[in-house]
């Protein structure tokens, strides 16, 4: 947010977006609001299917429900999503014409795609930081333990565990038809009966943040709480 309001043009306002009604991303996108208001920025909220197209000589121009231009955009919807749809290739259009500009830019699809788990294992095949991936199913039956995961998937959706050719435990979703990769299984931490992975953040090439999640269960889901905690040392 900082970056932003040093980028920012004089008077602009950060337009945020997400679907509607949602009560989550619409709590995420008000924290997020709130974050930007301590930082200097204005903010203004506009549902998704509330955004204007407006068309003419200089290409096309997204415009809120007073009929101002959208200069820099927010939005809390998967880029996947959005590129399914003739709005989405238009914003991805503007945006790549500098029209207008995107908090969450087009390559988060590439962060966000489980194939890069393969890339990454096939670029660095004896890195200590990474677990053996495969977009071969065949292959993973070698691992004996490993994930099975929907490239495109999210919050868990349609993973599934399996040991030596069972399936453990599979979550159900909507990325059933999807691509798959398959990874080596590593255990998580397990107290109390609760399963905990770390998350970490990038913002501008710098680690700033890490956070701990926990769930009920070995696939981490929507309903994974975000635990507090305190690094000492």
């Amino acid at each position: 947010l900082s970056l932003y309001r040093q980028n920012a043009g004089a008077g602009e306002t950060l337009h945020m977006t997400c679907v509607t009604p949602h009560l989550e991303d619409q709590g995420t996108v008000e924290y997020i609001a709130a974050a930007a208001a301590e930082a200097g920025v204005e903010t203004r909220f506009i549902a998704l299917g509330d955004i204007g197209l407006r068309s003419g000589a200089g290409g096309d121009q997204f415009v809120d429900l007073g009929d101002q231009p959208i200069q820099t955009l927010f939005k809390l919807v998967p880029w996947e999503w959005l590129l399914a749809d003739p709005f989405g290739q238009a914003l991805a259009r503007e945006a790549g014409a500098e029209r207008i500009r995107l908090v969450e830019p087009a390559w988060k699809m590439v962060a966000s795609n489980k194939m890069l788990l393969v890339t990454l294992n096939e670029l660095f095949p004896d890195s200590e930081y990474l677990l053996d991936a495969t977009a071969s199913a065949e292959e993973a039956a070698g691992y004996g333990d490993y994930v099975k995961k929907p490239v495109r998937g999210r919050e868990g959706a349609n993973v599934s565990l399996i040991d030596a050719g069972q399936t453990l435990t599979a979550n159900p979703g909507a990325y059933a038809d999807d691509l798959f990769v398959y990874q080596r299984r590593a255990e998580l931490l397990q107290a109390d009966g609760n399963y905990a992975v770390l998350g970490s953040w990038v913002v501008n090439r710098q680690a700033c943040g890490m956070g701990v999640r926990e769930s009920a269960g070995p696939i981490t889901n929507n309903l994974g709480r975000f635990v507090p905690h305190v690094m000492g040392g």
